[in-house]
């Protein structure tokens, strides 16, 4: 799309919005309606700033819905009444911030995957500090959030003020060029001479800057907070930027102006429009793996034997990390309770872990894809084919295998209407499938209508029963992960795949059917979702509208911290389950050890981060 429309059309999608609301609701036009209609747009749009701090040096932060709660909670809980060590945690959270982006470009860790563990971080402490929903705002901060500025209300005024500073910051200052710069071309930055680690620093930190910014202002207009306040920030900060014109890799900022369509009760708007363009592709040339860990060939001596190469190359396989975190993990559990329970617990494991990694197994898919691709519906779509297969069933004896076409049929359907918003409409598929799920979500509120209807009980038998001591979910989920790693390794398409995620444009040079690889990922990862969701309504006695909730960023956890390329090109099947299992069993284990609430959280954020790190320092040092 041109620059100009790209600047134009957020700002058109409001104009539209606001149209429809007024003719809908008349009274809204007025200052007090549309005060009402944008009150909370302010926090909203800093956290988008925040985002787009992220994005711009190529990077995304899945924390930052998270890190805006914890902010609320410091905010409600000390500035008040020990306003000095209130601004000293925020402070150290802004550095904490700094600090992370250096550790994400010293160790060449996944942003993706280091700002998930820190999400738990964040949420543990937010927990700890405000076990309950409460607190108060100082009363100089809801005076703030609160003005009546004549003519104009406060969230227009304070949009236009952000909008201005965030224009000059990327825009007109030579921070905000170099910025820019790394988000293009990193190592031009650095043969001119500057900084990279600096410069990635200064722009988390910059992010972490808004980011406290958008908790205090939640918090002045809210008057409390809790530490769930503002989980969903991190999907809206996402879709603010690339509603705003941008992309998840390559970022040139336009923060001037746009607005934010956003089907949430918050009414907001979007400040951050930029422009994106397409990243240089001279890493990924002729001869070049995309990812240190695609190159796992075994050498061998001429006289048949192999080398100690061939030993290490097998060590260092990307899923060979997390099968060996789930099995630490186990063993601690298993030492603390001194055997007790190893069987329920590896059963437990087995069967929890499947659902995690039959949607996981989807997300790869898309995401071996490239850059750019992920599909956000998953969660309502595991919901939407729960709720219509089982109405469909309504727990009549021999329906399983219709309540399975249905959820299957369900899934298609998902997929093909995914596809028709991502082709036909040309949205990002990150935005398409944001989008859609909340359609989605409405449909399987409207076919539920606040019934749980059971499943029937032959198939709660299977779903609960184990064969050979190894739980009937858990040999479903195997099958249809040979499956897949058959279509990956054995099959054109798999190969189609790999090689579109590794070079797109080559791909297409070189004849293969792109747009249809691309199609087959996102209906699989429909088709499996609703095959996931299928099975956890029939394991847990009905459908549940949040049942699904918990896989978002699972699937990507899982996904990324099983081996499989987050710049796409490379799958790993095996590493899938393994990083499932260590899901669970962490949880498991600090559940054992008799870990409070806030501390389980902050634990797991770090054992995760640990994890990846120690799976980096090895694949570097080798």
């Amino acid at each position: 799309m041109p620059t100009r429309y790209r600047i134009v059309l957020p700002i058109l999608s409001l104009a539209v919005l606001l149209i429809a609301t007024f003719w809908m609701q008349p009274r809204t036009m007025s200052y007090f309606g549309v005060n009402l209609l944008f009150n909370l747009a302010v926090p909203i749009a800093l956290a988008t700033v925040a985002q787009m701090m992220i994005i711009m040096v190529n990077d995304i932060d899945l924390g930052m819905g998270a890190f805006v709660s914890l902010v609320a909670c410091v905010t409600a809980t000390f500035l008040q009444d020990t306003p000095i060590v209130g601004v000293s945690i925020l402070m150290a959270l802004i550095l904490t911030y700094a600090a992370m982006g250096a550790l994400i470009h010293k160790l060449d860790l996944p942003a993706i995957v280091v700002t998930l563990g820190m999400s738990f971080v964040w949420g543990g402490m937010a927990l700890y500090i405000l076990p309950a929903p409460g607190g108060t705002s100082p009363e100089w901060l809801r005076t703030i959030m609160t003005i009546k500025p004549p003519y104009v209300p406060m969230a227009v005024v304070a949009a236009g003020l952000i909008s201005g500073i965030t224009h000059f910051v990327i825009m007109r200052s030579s921070v905000g060029t170099l910025l820019r710069g790394i988000g293009g071309n990193g190592r031009s930055v650095a043969r001119a001479g500057w900084s990279v680690i600096g410069l990635k620093s200064l722009a988390y930190g910059m992010a972490g800057l808004f980011a406290v910014l958008a908790g205090m202002a939640l918090v002045g207009l809210t008057t409390a907070a809790d530490a769930n306040i503002a989980l969903r920030y991190t999907l809206l900060s996402i879709a603010g930027v690339i509603l705003g014109g941008g992309r998840v890799y390559g970022w040139q900022g336009f923060p001037n102006g746009g607005g934010h369509r956003c089907a949430d009760a918050d009414a907001c708007i979007l400040l951050s429009q930029l422009h994106a363009f397409e990243p240089g592709l001279a890493d990924r040339g002729a001869g070049r793996d995309p990812d240190p860990r695609a190159d796992s060939t075994v050498d061998f001596h001429p006289a048949g034997g192999t080398d100690m190469r061939a030993v290490i190359g097998r060590i260092s396989r990307p899923w060979i990390w997390s099968w060996l975190a789930a099995v630490i993990v186990f063993l601690m559990t298993v030492i603390l309770t001194e055997g007790r329970g190893a069987g329920e617990l590896a059963y437990a494991a087995l069967t929890f872990g499947t659902f995690a990694a039959i949607v996981g197994l989807g997300q790869m898919l898309v995401i071996t894809l490239g850059p750019g691709n992920v599909d956000l519906s998953i969660p309502a779509a595991m919901a939407l084919a729960a709720t219509v297969s089982l109405k469909v069933m309504n727990s009549e004896a021999n329906s399983a295998m219709i309540g399975l076409l249905v959820a299957l049929l369900v899934g298609l359907g998902i997929g093909v209407a995914n596809l028709a918003l991502i082709y036909l409409l040309r949205l990002p598929p990150i935005i398409a499938t944001l989008a859609a799920s909340l359609v989605y979500q409405s449909v399987a509120i409207w076919s539920n209508r606040g019934l749980r209807i059971k499943p029937p009980a032959e198939l709660a038998d299977f779903a609960t029963g184990r064969v050979m001591g190894i739980p009937n979910i858990a040999v479903v989920g195997l099958i249809l992960s040979i499956l897949v790693w058959v279509v990956l390794e054995r099959t054109l398409w798999g190969r189609w795949l790999l090689a579109t995620g590794q070079n797109r444009r080559a791909a297409r040079l070189a004849g293969v059917p792109v747009e249809a690889v691309r199609a087959g990922a996102y209906l699989t990862v429909s088709l499996l979702a609703a095959v996931a969701g299928y099975l956890l309504a029939s394991f847990s006695g009905g459908a549940a509208l949040n049942m699904g909730a918990e896989y978002l960023l699972f699937s990507i956890a899982v996904v990324v911290i099983g081996g499989t390329s987050i710049a796409g090109g490379l799958s790993n099947v095996p590493g899938i389950w393994g990083a499932s299992l260590f899901m669970f069993l962490v949880v498991s284990m600090l559940n054992s050890y008799g870990a409070a609430a806030g501390l389980r959280l902050i634990l797991t954020g770090l054992i995760i981060i640990g994890i990846v790190i120690a799976a980096s320092t090895r694949r570097t040092r080798l």
